[in-house]
């Protein structure tokens, strides 16, 4: 991304002088902007995986939570149920 800054600056000092370069470098700016958009689409892309994994792992999580808070209620129920029966 440095690199689109610096070649924007570049373009900026040549217009005036050098149409022709100028031309040029925009050329190879949009180049350099297009190469970005791509690793920037395959860091988002590659991202996305790990994502829905943290989703499922969270999702597991709060079943687990679901299932212990389950397991505290019947126990709860089955002391009850032998304190009355003693």
């Amino acid at each position: 991304m440095a690199n689109i800054v610096i070649k924007s600056d570049y373009i900026e000092r040549i217009i005036d002088h050098d149409m022709d370069e100028a031309k040029n470098e925009i050329h190879s700016l949009k180049e350099v902007v297009r190469d970005s958009l791509k690793n920037i689409r395959k860091i988002i892309y590659d991202l996305l995986p790990m994502s829905l994994s943290d989703l499922v792992l969270f999702l597991q999580y709060r079943d687990l939570l679901m299932i212990w808070k389950k397991i505290q209620e019947l126990r709860q129920y089955l002391k009850s149920r032998i304190q009355v029966i003693n």
